[in-house]
């Protein structure tokens, strides 16, 4: 009787890892599930297989503490691929956003979600991407990478309104960022995350130098001078290069966000109201005279 009435325990012990539905606790079975489909190669299953499972999942379970990473999988899965079309990508957005509604704030999940919605609401709204931004500053506190990745962000924003100045000031800070011992993180994964987003934001405010106004012998100077301040060898020779293959007209600066073709005409209007009045005014006064 005794060893059945252990038996009966162990089992027992065992269903109670098999969590309903609904609970507001980790539920192994959705843990488990999540792995599963994690395991797929989406190349052999297919994009469309794996998605479809993963919104199956997270419909299932409608308080697992672990659905906002599943909605993060789902957003990434859609934009695999180059067959990728507008609608994937419209989707995914949806999906990041459903992840930062339902991840804990500051939490990696939540985090990560929030900085892809940056990424892909900037080119059309730096407002909305700086409002999302100081959110993730202050759910930061004292994490230093995370601090650093907006900085990165703000670059981004002020380069694609065209802002240089602001842009090369938010870069001076990352580029600085070893300068100060208490802003280096400790492990060495966040130390390399760090170092390779100083080199991201290097090679990004030196090509927007490449787009900005002036003769080629202009900005190839402005390259110079900016490269050589920081000791960007090596970004400055690819800047070069690509400034060389360039049309002498420069280029708009790369990110920035181009002016409607209805915005144009009305802009060529505009500048045409002076001339047209002046010729008005000679052929009336030809007429009186």
């Amino acid at each position: 009787m005794n060893k059945s009435f252990h038996l009966l325990v162990i089992l027992a012990s065992l269903s109670c890892l098999i969590a309903r539905p609904g609970l507001g606790r980790a539920i192994p079975a959705f843990d488990q599930e999540l792995d599963r489909i994690g395991d797929m190669e989406v190349a052999k299953v297919g994009k469309e297989s794996v998605v479809s499972q993963l919104v199956r999942l997270v419909e299932a379970y409608p308080a697992e503490p672990r659905r906002g990473e599943a909605m993060l999988r789902i957003a990434r899965t859609l934009e695999l691929g180059s067959g990728r079309t507008s609608k994937d990508e419209a989707s995914a957005l949806d999906w990041y956003k459903k992840a930062v509604a339902n991840s804990p704030v500051g939490s990696n999940v939540w985090l990560e979600s929030q900085f892809c919605v940056v990424h892909r609401v900037m080119r059309s709204d730096t407002r909305l991407a700086r409002q999302i931004l100081v959110a993730v500053q202050k759910s930061a506190g004292s994490d230093v990478l995370t601090a650093a990745r907006v900085e990165s962000e703000l670059q981004e924003c002020c380069i694609i309104e065209g802002d240089i100045l602001t842009a090369e000031a938010h870069f001076a800070r990352i580029f600085r960022w070893f300068d100060d011992p208490s802003r280096v993180p400790k492990s060495f994964d966040s130390r390399q995350e760090l170092s390779d987003l100083r080199g991201r934001a290097a090679s990004r405010i030196v090509n927007a130098h490449i787009g900005l106004p002036g003769s080629k012998a202009e900005r190839r100077k402005r390259i110079i001078d900016f490269t050589e301040k920081y000791g960007l060898a090596h970004e400055r020779a690819y800047a070069l290069e690509v400034l060389e293959a360039a049309d002498e007209t420069p280029q708009p600066v790369p990110g920035a966000v181009p002016i409607a073709d209805g915005t144009k005409t009305m802009l060529f209007g505009l500048g045409l109201i002076p001339l047209v009045a002046v010729v008005w005014f000679v052929v009336i006064r030809n007429r009186r005279s």
